[in-house]
């Protein structure tokens, strides 16, 4: 099969028709862009406007509550005093003389002083 020939093309109307078409789309892009200029530069407006403003209510703290740790260690069931449990318990009167005292102080809220001041 033979190799087509392109046809010829005069030295320079390639460069020629390229200008044409770039200047085509310059006349037909520049007033679109002049009429949507406004209608631009609000989107652009309104786009920063949501950019700065907060997407959800601001807090404002409050007063805070501070952390109270208590150096005390006390039951809060009877179970907790069983099996050696109640040694590692100190309430503010004192620590546990058995696990009878430790129960005994669960059961009466407090009220019952553990027998070691």
């Amino acid at each position: 099969m033979p190799a087509r020939r392109r046809p010829s093309v005069p030295p320079g109307q390639a460069l020629v028709e390229y200008i044409w078409i770039i200047a085509v789309v310059a006349l037909v892009t520049i007033p679109a862009m002049m009429f949507t200029r406004e209608a631009m530069g609000a989107l652009f407006i309104r786009q920063q406007q949501a950019l700065t403003a907060p997407a959800f209510p601001t807090l404002t703290p409050g007063p805070t509550a501070t952390p109270t740790v208590s150096p005390y260690r006390v039951p809060t069931d009877a179970a907790q005093c069983k099996n050696g449990g109640w040694q590692y318990f100190v309430t503010p009167d004192g620590t546990f003389k058995n696990q009878g005292d430790c129960v005994s102080w669960v059961q009466t809220n407090g009220k019952n002083a553990p027998a070691n001041p």
